[in-house]
Parts: structure tokens; sequence; C-alpha cells
């Protein structure tokens, strides 16, 4: 028998989001992209960091979708997110604010 092969997830069309799992789906394809293109180690890594972030947010914050409002939150989350009682990212240790880039 043959392989099954998956189909892409759907964006929504209402305000221009992505569902969380369609996210998942098409950043592992820009990150395989980026790798066909012989992009350096250092920027495949810093895009799947940010990514697997994002998507950590996402799912921290139960939002189904990303759009513009999201992306808003996250980089909020940010230059915040040191000031909550978790830390940042969950990690207590976390606890200080991220140096401009």
């Amino acid at each position: 028998m043959g392989k099954t092969r998956k189909t892409a997830p759907h964006l929504t069309n209402s305000d221009s989001s992505i569902s969380t799992n369609a996210l998942v789906y098409y950043t592992k394809d820009w990150l395989n992209d980026s790798r066909i293109r012989q992009h350096s180690q250092h920027t495949i890594g810093e895009r799947e960091c940010f990514i697997a972030k994002l998507i950590w947010f996402l799912r921290h914050k139960g939002c189904e979708t990303c759009g513009l409002a999201e992306l808003r939150e996250f980089l909020v989350y940010l230059g915040e997110a040191h000031l909550e009682k978790g830390g940042r990212w969950g990690n207590p240790r976390m606890t200080k604010p991220l140096r401009p880039k």
C-alpha cells in the first residue's frame, strides 16, 4: 500500500490568521526550505528557536489561531514576560528582561 500524503492545513480567511496547527505544518516546510537553500546553521537555529517560542506562547495562551493580534501579544510577551510569576517561558530562572537585538 502507498503512503498517505498529508495535505496542508487551511488558512483561516476572515482576518489573515493561520491556525496554530497550520503554523506548525508550514514552519516545518519553511525550515526545510532554509536547509535546501543552504542557509547557515545559525540562521536555521535562530528561526527554529523563534518559531518554537511562538508556538509555545500560542499554546500557553490557548490560541487556536495566530494573526496580527496574537503576534503583537507575543512581541509584548517577549518584553514583559520576565515579570510573570513563573518567569519567561514558564521558567522561574528567566526573570531578566531580554536584551534588545
